[in-house]
């Protein structure tokens, strides 16, 4: 990750390491909302579905910058065209790789007349240690 990422992204990635026992991804269950409490406005936690990807947990401040509840509704709900095709592409990536995806970006929203600039975080979470079935991230807001 680089230098210029905010320190949010970085504590969760620190915290995504320290539960990564044996190599192994950790799982969704092992996330202690206790332990990461000034992250939790900030953090997205999103279900693998067949081409796409839910919203099972959106931080209040993600809910906020994007002007509603996100939470339920998939990216393809919520995003078209070229945007989601790159934004799917970053989440499957994340999946392959079984590794941290991080994204600098300025992308159109739901407002199309608004464009936001931010940074993102995303890390596989699995059930199994192998099989990916979650992924959790963690959002910066820079305008």
């Amino acid at each position: 990750m680089p230098e210029t990422a905010d320190k949010k992204l970085t504590r969760m990635l620190d915290y995504w390491r320290s539960l990564c026992e044996d190599s192994r991804i950790p799982g969704r269950n092992a996330i202690d909302p206790l332990s990461i409490p000034q992250l939790l406005p900030y953090i997205l936690l999103l279900d693998v579905e067949k081409n796409d990807f839910r919203f099972r947990l959106v931080g209040e401040a993600v809910n906020r910058r994007y002007g509603g509840q996100i939470k339920g509704q998939s990216l393809a709900e919520l995003l078209d065209g070229q945007i989601l095709a790159e934004t799917l592409e970053e989440h499957v990536l994340c999946i392959d790789s079984h590794a941290a995806v991080y994204t600098r970006n300025t992308i159109h929203t739901i407002d199309t007349d608004d464009m936001k600039q931010y940074q993102r975080l995303i890390l596989p979470l699995s059930d199994n240690g192998v099989e990916v079935q979650s992924i959790a991230g963690v959002m910066h807001f820079e305008k």
